[in-house]
Formats: structure tokens, sequence, C-alpha cells
């Protein structure tokens, strides 16, 4: 075997390990955004469910906030303030939901779901 032909096969050789290489890399871009968009679902579940469990630890919340969402004039001063910060909080959960959306991190379907929690 001449050197001519040595360098072909080592030629072909390293073409094929660098397409191997690339379809690896291929491989964990996709698991690693997979991952990523599975890993910002679950915040947005736990941003729900802190927000619920607070209402639900707290009897006094879950009153103050049906109270304001029915109007806020009856709600004293203090009462007011709580109502506030847990609307503020509300729309901190929401706002997180909407900018996975406008990311690419949530699909419409699941922002149809907290579209019908603000809703509600």
């Amino acid at each position: 075997m001449n050197w001519e032909a040595a360098g072909a096969v080592g030629e072909i050789v390293g073409a094929i390990g660098v397409i191997a290489s690339l379809l690896y890399v291929a491989m964990q871009v996709r698991m690693s955004t997979r991952a990523s968009v599975i890993e910002s679902r679950l915040a947005t579940s736990r941003m729900h469910s802190d927000f619920l469990g607070s209402l639900i630890q707290n009897p006094e919340l879950d009153e103050i906030l049906r109270r304001g969402l029915a109007g806020l004039e009856p709600l004293s001063k203090e009462d007011y303030h709580r109502f506030s910060n847990l609307t503020l909080q509300a729309f901190t959960v929401f706002s997180a939901c909407y900018f996975q959306v406008e990311a690419g991190t949530m699909n419409s379907d699941e922002w149809q779901e907290s579209e019908m929690i603000i809703q509600y």
C-alpha cells in the first residue's frame, strides 16, 4: 500500500469520525433542549402549586382574595394591601408562563391551561 492510499483511508476514517461526532452533539443538544422545556414546565407548575398552597394553608388569605375579587371597596387598608400582594404574586406566575410561550418553551395548549386559571 502506498502513502497516497493510506492518506485516503485516513481521510475517510477522519470524515466518518467528524460525522459521528456531529450526530452525537446533535443528539445531546436535542436532549438538553427537551430537558430544558420539561424543567421550565415543572417550574411553572411549582409556582402555581406554591400560590395555591399558600391559599390553602392560610384560609384568611383565601378569604381576602375572594373578597377582593368581588370588589375592592369593602376591603380594609390592610386587607387591600394583602390582596394587592396576592394579585401581584399571581401576576408574576402568569407572567412567567407567558414568557415561556414567547420563548417557545411552552406550547399554546399549555398556555390555554394558564388562561383558564386566570379567567377563574
